[in-house]
C-alpha cells in the first residue's frame, strides 16, 4: 500500500473531471473538478498494487481514459 498523488491541469476550453477508478470500475478517493481553462487541482490517493484508471466522466468525453499501473 502507497500514497499517490494526481496532478491535472484543464488546457481546453470544455470542463472536465478526473477520476481514479479501480479494476472493478469502484472510484478511488475524491475527483478533480476542472470546469474552465487553467483550473488545476491535486488528488492524494492510498492505493493497492495494480491497475486503475484515471477517467473524465462528462458526457462525450469517452475518450479520456487513461490506464495508470502501481506497482
Amino acid at each position: 500500500d502507497g500514497s499517490i498523488t494526481i496532478y491535472g491541469v484543464n488546457e481546453s476550453s470544455l470542463p472536465h473531471n478526473l477520476y481514479v477508478r479501480d479494476a472493478s470500475g469502484k472510484e478511488v478517493g475524491k475527483f478533480i473538478d476542472l470546469p474552465t481553462r487553467g483550473d488545476s487541482g491535486t488528488m492524494e490517493l492510498q492505493v493497492t498494487p495494480g491497475e486503475y484508471r484515471i477517467v473524465c466522466l462528462i458526457p462525450g468525453h469517452t475518450n479520456m481514459d487513461v490506464p495508470l499501473t502501481v506497482k
